[in-house]
């Protein structure tokens, strides 16, 4: 069952990391401007991409411990709760810097589990 969840949950934020990414590509702006479209569109992906990892089983978590679980759920919450303190060079560093190791981790997983399917 776990295997099922954590399946449905890294497709998930795989296709928020995918939304992410054309968002940026689309939008050389989107980091300058939280009223742009692009930008509210990252922060939602953002948002529920961090939401949705709370889903995965703690084995997935575990086998990736190098992923900082806390830190993302973490963003989820200071996004829902305090978004009006959110500033968009914060989101620029974790789109550059946080997201491709996280896609890795989504696409390793996603593999395995096709594997073992």
């Amino acid at each position: 069952m776990s295997a099922e969840r954590d399946q449905r949950a890294l497709e998930y934020i795989r296709e928020c990391i995918d939304l992410i990414e054309w968002d940026v590509r689309s939008d050389s702006k989107a980091f300058t401007d939280i009223k742009r479209s692009a930008a509210r569109s990252i922060m939602w992906s953002l948002m529920t991409l961090a939401d949705e990892t709370t889903k995965l089983s703690d084995e997935l978590q575990d086998r990736n411990s190098k992923v900082p679980w806390k830190k993302i759920r973490g963003f989820r919450n200071f996004a829902a709760h305090a978004y009006e303190h959110i500033r968009m060079e914060v989101v620029c560093a974790i789109v550059q810097e946080d997201l491709p190791p996280l896609k890795t981790v989504v696409e390793t997983e996603l593999a395995a589990l096709r594997r073992d399917s």
